[in-house]
């Protein structure tokens, strides 16, 4: 039998959520950043603030990290949470 067939059909949903679940629990920031693909579903099924997601094309992917790098110094520096702007979103989308 494959090892993927033993696996319980619902393990991916509950996985990822439980353990990002134990890193917000220490207090820690998630961000879900995607290339080419609507992540904010995905990322709001694991319990993300849809505020900390974003999903970038592959043009903006360098913008896109550049602005997260400055959020999370400004987390490191203040502890202000981390979070994406609606323009910010747009910008990383453009293509």
């Amino acid at each position: 039998m494959a090892v993927s067939s033993e696996i319980p059909q619902d393990f991916w949903p509950r996985a990822p959520a439980a353990l990002l679940d134990k890193c917000r629990a220490k207090n820690w920031q998630v961000i879900f950043l995607g290339a080419n693909f609507d992540n904010a579903t995905q990322a709001t099924s694991y319990g993300n603030a849809a505020a900390a997601t974003a999903d970038s094309s592959v043009k903006n992917l360098s913008a896109t990290m550049r602005a997260t790098a400055e959020s999370r110094a400004a987390y490191a520096v203040t502890g202000a949470a981390m979070r994406f702007t609606t323009e910010q979103k747009e910008r990383f989308r453009a293509s």
